[in-house]
């Protein structure tokens, strides 16, 4: 074997246990809460909650790792490519694609947040979903 195949496979062997060892130290209240309202007392403040939740959730937890692993993947393959200008070009069009990609998704996510705080009614709803 290579030492770039040994390198690759060490790296994805560790990288597998990255969300093993960052959940671990979530806070207990973290995570998708969909236990909203309590009852018949549901209102469509507490559905704009739950979206709000929902983003959330997706957003610290899928979309940050994700961001971060293809980051670190690009990386990788700057390393590996010096020396072929192909490989570096490819590699940098890729950041770039993520860099476009996370101000994307950040900015939808910042549409739908305000979307949802202006249009709902009660306060002390918008103040726990501005709290997670």
């Amino acid at each position: 074997m290579k030492a770039r195949d040994i390198f690759i496979k060490t790296l994805a062997t560790g990288a597998s246990f990255v969300p093993i060892v960052v959940l671990a130290q979530a806070p207990s209240g973290s995570g998708l809460n969909v236990n909203i309202c309590q009852g018949n007392d549901c209102k469509i403040d507490h559905f704009f909650l739950l979206i709000s939740g929902v983003i959330d959730f997706f957003i610290r937890w899928v979309f940050t790792p994700a961001v971060t692993l293809l980051i670190g993947w690009v990386g990788i393959k700057l390393v590996i490519s010096r020396e072929k200008p192909g490989a570096i070009s490819d590699a940098k069009l890729m950041l770039w694609k993520v860099f476009w990609g996370a101000v994307f998704v950040l900015g939808g996510f910042l549409v739908v947040k305000l979307i949802v705080t202006s249009l709902q009614t009660d306060t002390s709803i918008v103040d726990r979903a501005i709290q997670q």
